[in-house]
Order: structure tokens, then C-alpha cells, then sequence
């Protein structure tokens, strides 16, 4: 081969390679999304009309702008679900009723807009323990929460229900003798959807769970008085998701564990006073395999005041169950003008109490604000 030849052919091979090594370098540089389209970092930098913008304090949106993951300060690792801009397909809430009002209605509309919008799943349970003399009243109940959710939104149960996942005869379960007999202070408090407050969780992981979205690991639960400030979705992802339990311990000085003074802490059937744990449950979050020892225990009449149920049986797994308390100096829960906690069992708001409450609310940072309870 002549010598000119070889230098051409030296050339090529080297311009080849340069070529190579400007395709790899441009490969492996930082690329960012918008709009759902790949652009480079350095040369082709979004027009500013897409560029996203500052959001003061208390008025955090219920997704971020496309292409852009939420963050919600939750530090635990991510899930390619919640990669997705503004998605909660991992997140499914319940929120249950015993009545029905028109400020009930108007949070159900806003937690399913904002629910369904990210992709979660939303369902209202309808709780009745009534005679069946007293199935009208029941049906007009029904009726008004179809029509703000939609009618497969809502899911009715009621004492046939009960008894089912409860193992016994409804005659028996309404006399409350494990809980009326062991606190005779108690005695004529409530009824059966007082003592067990969590059984419609029970009776939904039973007969309603199936054909949950796979991404969905956990169920969070309002009670119908719940209300909050900002985006609902984004309030429960500030959580950490590796929890089993999820419950507020408000502003009890010794957190999870019953004080000796607790009315309700001999209202069981088994364990000692110091095994027993007690949770505010106006909103938790209980994981499936929680719910499957949930409903064991249950079966082998392992029962318990609502508040201490669930807390107590994780509390026992420990081995694997774990349990996250937020309390009242959390960043989520609501405070008023004064710096006092707003997310509290003995603070029913009616419409205008609870209005002119938000007018004081100071600014905050983060998704938003939870309050309790609203009676209206």
C-alpha cells in the first residue's frame, strides 16, 4: 500500500474515533424533561415560558408542573410510580361516615378531585349498625354520597358486615360486655361503631380490597370530620412509606404507650396495662400485611378500645411492624392564630368557628394543613 494511502487511511480511522467520543460524551450528559420531552442541559434550555415558577407558602399545588417529581420532604427511597410527575398511583384512602352533611360532602368532592387527579384511589364507607326499620334513613345517606363521589365510590356496610369479620352473632357483638364490663365508667359510652371505630377498615380489607392498583402497599383512613388546607395527596406523602402504622399521638407526654390513667385501658380482652398502646386514630395508615394480622387477631377475640386495637397489635410484631407517630407540633397538622394545634378530638368546629379560624391561620411551608374536628 502506498504511503499516501496509509495516511488517508490513518485520517478516517482517527476522525471515526473523535466521532465516537463526541456521541458518547453528548450521550452521557445531564438531560432534564419538559413537557414531556428530553432537552440538553447546557444548549437547549426550555423556553421561559415553561420554566417553572416560585410557589409562596399556602399554596402548594395538588401536582407539580409535568416532568417535574413531587417533593413533599418524604426522605425514604423512591418508587418508579412517584418518579412520575404529580402521580399517587401508590396511594389509596378511605374515608369513612357514620352521617352525612353538606360540609362532608363538599370535603368528599375536593378529596376525590384531588385523589383521582394523581391517579389514586378514593372510597367513602358508609356505616350503619341500625334495625332494619331503620334502612330508609340509611338509603337517603347513600344516596347524597353517590351523588357528590359517584356510586362505586361509596361503600355501605352494616351489622350482617360486622358479624362476618368479627366471627359472632350481632346480638352478641352489640352488648360490648369485653369493653362495658372491663370499664364500668363506660359502660353506657357509645356503641359498637364507638368501641371499634376501625371494624369498617376491617370489613373493607375483607370483602372491598381486591383489584387495588399494584403499586398500592398501604390504605390510609379520615374519619369523616377530617379537614385540611392545600393538597390532600400531598399532606399523606410526607409520610414515610416504609411504615406499618401510621397514627398521632396529639400532645400525650409519653407517646404511644396508655397512661395508667386512661379510661379505656381495661377495656380489652387480653395482654397486661403495659403491653397496651394507644394512637389517636382521626387519620392513619395501616399496611395490607397489618391488616391481615388485624384481621387474625379479631378472629381469636382479641379485642380492644379502637384507639389502642391496632397500635397494640403492631406493637407486638414488632419484630417486623413498625409504627410512625406525627404529634401536634407536626409540620402538617393546623395551628391558629395563636400557635395552638387545631387537629384534636375535643375541638368540634362548626361552619363559621371553623371559618373564621382559617382567617388566622399564619402561612406555612409544605403541602398543607390538617384540622380537626369538623362538625358540620
Amino acid at each position: 500500500m502506498a504511503n499516501g494511502d496509509t495516511s488517508h487511511l490513518l485520517r478516517a480511522v482517527v476522525v471515526g474515533l473523535l466521532a465516537i467520543q463526541l456521541v458518547r460524551e453528548a450521550s452521557a450528559r445531564p438531560r432534564l424533561h419538559w413537557q414531556g420531552r428530553a432537552v440538553l442541559e447546557d444548549h437547549d434550555a426550555p423556553p421561559p415560558d415553561e420554566l417553572p415558577v416560585s410557589i409562596p407558602p399556602g399554596e402548594y399545588p395538588s401536582s407539580a408542573p409535568p416532568g417535574e417529581p413531587l417533593d413533599y420532604g418524604d426522605t425514604s427511597p423512591p418508587t418508579s410510580d412517584r418518579s412520575v410527575a404529580g402521580s399517587c398511583s401508590d396511594t389509596a384512602l378511605l374515608h369513612k361516615t357514620h352521617v352525612v352533611t353538606e360540609g362532608l360532602l363538599e370535603r368528599l368532592r375536593l378529596a376525590k378531585q384531588q385523589i383521582e387527579a394523581c391517579g389514586g384511589y378514593h372510597r367513602v364507607l358508609y356505616v350503619r349498625q341500625d334495625d332494619p326499620a331503620n334502612l330508609t334513613a340509611a338509603a337517603a345517606d347513600i344516596k347524597a354520597l353517590r351523588g357528590a363521589v359517584g356510586h362505586a365510590a361509596v361503600l355501605p356496610m352494616g351489622p350482617p358486615d360486622f358479624s362476618l369479620v368479627f366471627g359472632m352473632e350481632w346480638e352478641q357483638l352489640r352488648k360490648h360486655d369485653w369493653l362495658a364490663n372491663a370499664t364500668a365508667a363506660n359502660a353506657t359510652t357509645g356503641s359498637f361503631a364507638w368501641h371499634h371505630c376501625d371494624a369498617p377498615e376491617l370489613v373493607w380489607y375483607t370483602f372491598f380490597a381486591r383489584g387495588l392498583p399494584p403499586g398500592v402497599k398501604h390504605v390510609w383512613v379520615s374519619e369523616w370530620d377530617v379537614g385540611w388546607l392545600g393538597s390532600l395527596p400531598g399532606i399523606l406523602a410526607t409520610f414515610p412509606r416504609e411504615a406499618d402504622f401510621v397514627c398521632y399521638t396529639g400532645s400525650k407526654p409519653q407517646g404511644l404507650n396508655a397512661s395508667e390513667h386512661w379510661a379505656w385501658l381495661g377495656a380489652r380482652t387480653w395482654l397486661s396495662d403495659s403491653e397496651v398502646k394507644q394512637c389517636y386514630v382521626m387519620l392513619t395508615r395501616y399496611s395490607f400485611r397489618l391488616l391481615s394480622v388485624f384481621q387474625v387477631e379479631t378472629k381469636m377475640r382479641h379485642f380492644s378500645f379502637c384507639e389502642s386495637t391496632v397500635a397494640t397489635m403492631c406493637a407486638r410484631h414488632s419484630l417486623w411492624c413498625s409504627i410512625h407517630t406525627f404529634d401536634s407540633h407536626s409540620g402538617v397538622v393546623g395551628k391558629n392564630r395563636f400557635g395552638e394545634p387545631m387537629f384534636a378530638f375535643y375541638l368540634p368546629m362548626k361552619r363559621k368557628r371553623y371559618e373564621t379560624m382559617l382567617e388566622g391561620v399564619p402561612p406555612w411551608e409544605g403541602p398543607g394543613l390538617l384540622f380537626h374536628a369538623l362538625k358540620f
